[in-house]
Formats: structure tokens, C-alpha cells, sequence
């Protein structure tokens, strides 16, 4: 009875510690993206119409919508994997009480003790195995996830940067156009 309260509270700090992992990762990504809108507006009143071409709210709110899927699937995910581990966790403790039973019934009372602790003992054994294996299949596909949620925000910022470029070469480029026009209208007028 102690071994499955503790399997369970184990599965539960589990889901626990598996939650807000997957917080602190949406967070993380949340911090992101509002630096790259606060870069954007900062950037935007420097260069109002080279900004609406390059239509970088749309690109953001991808990213964004992509990065909450990739964090709700892996929430989902490990969700599902301590499920599991606890549904199998019920029936491992059923299955060890049947076998207890059985023992009991079939042996000496000081045998059938020392078998039943040994049997105890070797289920207990198996079932922290198990569960540690799980556990650790679900950490690794959780780091898969935080592993393309980076290359994401990477890819972000690659974006970002990219249309920062866009926009100072735009600004160069009107800066030319204007200093041009600003010597022949000089031109033109000193002629006058």
C-alpha cells in the first residue's frame, strides 16, 4: 500500500516538474517574441512603409502559433506518458497483491513471509525500472522539443535581422534619392 502512494506521488512530481518545464519554455519563448516586437516598433517609426511591405506581424504571429503547438505537444505528450505510467502503475500493484495472495495462501506462514517480501522486493525493483525508463524516454523526447522550439526562435532571429537589413538599406537608399533631389533642386533654383 505505501509502495503505491509513493509510485503515485512520484508520478504526480513527475507531471509536476514535467508542466512547469514546459512553462518556463513557453515563457521563455513568450520573452522572445516580445523582444523582437519591441526591436519592430522601435524600428517601425524610423521606417513606416518599408515595414508594411515586409509584413513582419504576420511572420511573428507564425512563429508564435508554432512555437505554443510545439509547447502544447510536448505538454500533451508527457502528459500522456505519466498517464500511462500510472494506469500501469495501478495495474503492477494489483497484480502484486493477486500474487501476494496467492503465496500466502499456498505456503508456510514463515516461508510464504520471506517469499512474499522477496517477491515484493523484485516487483518494486522492476516497477522502478520501468517507471525510470519511461520517465527517461519522456525527458529525452521533451529535450527533442526544446531542441526545435530553439531552432525556432534561432530562425526568428535570423528573421528579424534579416528585415533590419531590409530596412536600413531602404532608409540608405531614400537617403541617396533625397540628398540627389535636394542638389538639383539647388541647381535649378541658383539657375533661376
Amino acid at each position: 500500500m505505501a509502495t503505491k502512494k509513493t509510485a503515485k506521488k512520484a508520478t504526480m512530481s513527475n507531471i509536476d516538474k514535467i508542466k512547469k518545464t514546459a512553462q518556463n519554455i513557453n515563457n521563455e519563448v513568450i520573452e522572445t517574441v516580445k523582444v523582437v516586437r519591441k526591436d519592430v516598433k522601435k524600428n517601425r517609426s524610423q521606417a513606416v512603409s518599408s515595414f508594411e511591405k515586409m509584413q513582419m506581424k504576420d511572420s511573428v504571429k507564425q512563429i508564435t502559433s508554432a512555437v505554443k503547438n510545439v509547447n502544447a505537444q510536448v505538454v500533451e505528450t508527457a502528459s500522456e506518458i505519466l498517464d500511462e505510467t500510472y494506469q500501469n502503475g495501478k495495474k503492477w500493484g494489483n497484480n502484486l497483491v493477486e500474487t501476494a495472495k496467492e503465496n500466502v495462501a499456498k505456503i508456510d506462514v514463515t516461508v510464504g513471509i520471506n517469499q512474499v517480501q522477496s517477491t515484493i522486493k523484485n516487483v518494486n525493483a522492476y516497477t522502478l525500472e520501468t517507471a525510470e525508463d519511461l520517465l527517461d524516454g519522456s525527458v529525452k523526447t521533451g529535450e527533442k522539443w526544446q531542441g526545435l522550439t530553439k531552432k525556432a526562435i534561432k530562425e526568428t532571429a535570423k528573421l528579424a535581422e534579416r528585415q533590419q537589413d531590409i530596412v536600413f538599406d531602404t532608409l540608405e537608399t531614400v537617403k541617396g534619392q533625397l540628398v540627389g533631389s535636394a542638389k538639383r533642386l539647388r541647381k535649378i533654383f541658383s539657375n533661376n
